[in-house]
């Protein structure tokens, strides 16, 4: 297990751990059309759809790129929390079988969030999806008719393929927008996309964005600053 283990507030975790929790089933509980969507089978062990989502929901937390490090994570971290948990394997089938239930809940977190009385404060950034290794660049022509081409990402190395934009709602940390561009597309370009989304607020981001927006209309001002 790596050093994040090392480093957990049991507290702070402990605390993440119910909020969500207490957020999954109510919704649920509020909700049974939704939950009666559900297709796993939650007798065998006993653990609920609700205990299961919330695993899942820690991918956040804990910073990692795999759902099973995930899960992994929450095991060693937290396992009096779910003391009927079903093994990975088993986990991950039951997780797979609740795709409308989990798009709701990110909906309704969303609303939840952007409902408050927080500062609009957004952040965008991007992510370069490379197709290719750079010794392959002068064959490089995968995807060239659905708008891969040549771009540089954050260092100043060239890459072929795509760039993802993201805009997050800093106080809550949801992604609100996301656009797949062309790598050769400037981020303004895209930040001009992004703020679309905004009623307004600030925007942190790069070097990249900078000056992008100042206005896009009467009703919607933006900062954007590195």
């Amino acid at each position: 297990m790596d050093n994040i283990e090392n480093n957990i507030e049991t507290s702070d975790l402990e605390t993440h751990l119910l909020e969500c929790y207490l957020f999954v089933d109510d919704y649920l509980q509020s909700h049974p059309k939704v939950a009666s969507w559900r297709r796993s089978n939650n007798d065998d062990p006993d653990f609920t759809d609700a205990e299961v989502i919330v695993i899942a929901l820690m991918q956040g937390y804990f910073r990692t790129d795999t759902l099973k490090r995930t899960y992994e994570l929450v095991v060693a971290n937290a396992k009096t929390a779910f003391p009927d948990r079903a093994g990975y394997k088993q986990w991950i089938r039951r997780l797979q079988r609740l795709p409308d239930q989990v798009g709701r809940l990110v909906r309704a977190a969303a609303l939840r969030g952007l409902a408050g009385d927080g500062r609009k404060l957004y952040a965008a950034d991007s992510l370069p999806i490379p197709l290719c290794r750079p010794a392959r660049h002068g064959r490089a022509r995968l995807l060239g008719e659905d708008g891969a081409k040549f771009g540089v990402n954050a260092s100043g190395d060239w890459f072929y393929g795509f760039k993802i934009h993201a805009l997050i709602h800093q106080p809550t940390r949801i992604v609100l927008t996301a656009m797949l561009l062309p790598g050769n597309r400037s981020d303004q370009v895209a930040a001009r996309g992004l703020a679309q989304s905004t009623s307004g607020g600030v925007l942190l981001a790069d070097e990249g964005y900078r000056g992008a927006i100042s206005s896009t209309g009467s009703t919607r001002r933006h900062k954007c600053f590195g």
